[in-house]
């Protein structure tokens, strides 16, 4: 019994004691409860975004022009996938600049510049042939939209093939990196596929045709798409 309580008082300590520290222990868990249980809505919810459609962003040095109006070519920075989207019924041409060359080097460097402007949005681009039309030199879309191609999925059901020289995890800074896989077979050890498995998925409708004439290289708004979707 403690020291200057009654009995009564005593029977009822550990009952305080609890009291007490319940709430205690209550502020300690929650939190951080509560933290995990955010973090894993806002994981879904960003998954779920990235289903939706969006408007992409690539940051370049073209000059606008409308069929209807002659005017001096003025090259500033601009958002073209915004502007196809503004664009869309006037019929626009978008023209980069001419520092790039009618040839396969000044193509070569418009798609890199292209690419990195991509990058620099948050989205990856690939270059997808010259395209049908007579005077287009490049057909790009976006890297989610393309279907795997590779031997690593079977190609009727989409299905991953499961194989022995597959790991799921590789090292560093130790000696089972240097392990090879089946003797006889030339594959990776590691693989991963984020391409679309087969063509009934839903694809992403990005898409880029560059076309050139004698002033350089151009787009038209009304055959780019410039938003995102499906992405995964």
């Amino acid at each position: 019994m403690p020291i200057g309580c009654t009995p009564e008082a005593s029977s009822k300590a550990p009952m305080l004691i609890h009291y007490l520290t319940q709430p205690v222990l209550t502020m300690i868990i929650n939190p951080s409860t509560v933290t995990v249980h955010q973090l894993q809505l806002d994981v879904l919810h960003e998954i779920n975004e990235l289903s939706k459609p969006r408007q992409g962003y690539l940051e370049m040095e073209v000059d606008v022009r409308l069929p209807s109006l002659s005017l001096t070519p003025s090259f500033t920075k601009q958002d073209i996938c915004t502007v196809i989207h503004d664009n869309r019924i006037s019929k626009a041409l978008i023209y980069f600049r001419p520092k790039y060359t009618l040839d396969n080097n000044g193509r070569d460097a418009l798609y890199a510049d292209l690419h990195r402007a991509a990058l620099a949005g948050g989205d990856r681009l690939t270059l997808w042939g010259r395209g049908k039309a007579k005077t287009q030199v490049m057909y790009i879309r976006c890297q989610c939209s393309i279907i795997y191609r590779g031997s690593k999925v079977d190609k009727a059901t989409g299905k991953i093939l499961e194989r022995s020289d597959y790991r799921n995890a590789t090292y560093c800074n130790d000696r089972k990196n240097r392990r090879h896989g089946q003797n006889g077979r030339n594959a990776s050890h590691r693989t991963a596929i984020a391409r679309r498995l087969t063509k009934h998925e839903p694809r992403c409708p990005f898409s880029l045709a560059v076309y050139q004439d004698d002033n350089g290289y151009y787009m038209k708004s009304t055959n780019c798409t410039g938003s995102h979707q499906f992405h995964p």
